[in-house]
């Protein structure tokens, strides 16, 4: 995660995600910022919060999704339901618990 971390502005050094997980939010995370799409309704004001959300393998990627869209869009959220057991490493579960 530290390549992607020094992209978007989170600490990814020591941090560790489910290598398929991370690579699917990464493309989705491109794929928003080429876009345009969460930049301008959050500049536009009329937008202060962002939800990502999934089922089982799709709650995972939510769920990475959200920890690297956090650091621009601070009013991120995950609903992750059925979400897999393994995704982040220990340090990265505690610091997305509930957050």
């Amino acid at each position: 995660m530290f390549e992607a971390g020094e992209r978007w502005g989170f600490a990814g050094k020591g941090r560790y995600c489910h290598r398929g997980f991370l690579q699917s939010a990464l493309e989705i995370r491109m794929d928003l910022e080429n876009r345009g799409i969460l930049k301008f309704l959050y500049e536009s004001g009329e937008y202060a919060n962002v939800v990502v959300a999934g089922h089982s393998m799709g709650a995972a990627i939510a769920s990475v999704l959200a920890y690297i869209l956090k650091p621009v869009y601070p009013n991120t959220k995950a609903f992750a339901y059925a979400c897999p057991a393994s995704i982040f490493d220990e340090r990265t579960c505690d610091d997305v618990k509930c957050s």
